[in-house]
């Protein structure tokens, strides 16, 4: 196997395994971001000056909690690019070395080898990578970030128009 081709599958599973990490991540912090705006929406009944304290505090993890998801989201979306193109090139490289094309498709209509074990499990690894959990396709990365987005709004809302000082 040629020395670029190598380094593109290496490039590959580096991105696959950045993408599997974020994924994980993505998923925690909106979970995360989703409690935190519950606690708050359920200590409303609560009064006092504790609970207006603690407003405080759930809208501050809310924001952090949620600006991180965000850029989170936006990481793997490069990420998902990246590996998008690498797949696309090492995919081609195959079917250009795997003999002749026929003139309708760029499919060869004879191939005389099949790639390597490691460079099938690769290319289907990324392909499994490329999608979030709860909400898998192209627009997945956009509904997190739109959940994300609702939630730091909310709590913000919550804080300012329910939780009044206690005096």
């Amino acid at each position: 196997m040629r020395e670029d081709l190598e380094h593109g599958l290496l490039d590959l599973r580096k991105v696959s395994y950045r993408m599997a990490r974020l994924s994980i991540m993505i998923a925690a912090l909106t979970a995360c971001n989703l409690a935190s705006f519950l606690f708050m929406a359920g200590s409303m009944a609560r009064s006092g000056y504790g609970a207006y304290q603690a407003s405080f505090v759930v809208l501050g993890v809310s924001l952090v909690v949620g600006g991180t998801a965000l850029i989170a989201v936006v990481l793997f979306e490069n990420l998902r690019k990246r590996g998008d193109v690498l797949f696309e090139e090492i995919s081609d490289e195959f079917l250009w070395n795997a003999g002749s094309r026929s003139a309708e498709s760029k499919v060869p209509s004879h191939p005389e080898e099949r790639p390597p074990f490691n460079t099938r499990l690769y290319l289907r690894s990324y392909t499994r990578t490329a999608d979030l959990p709860l909400f898998p396709g192209k627009i997945g990365p956009g509904l997190y970030a739109v959940v994300n987005l609702l939630t730091m709004v909310a709590a913000f809302l919550f804080r300012v128009m329910f939780f009044r000082p206690p005096y």
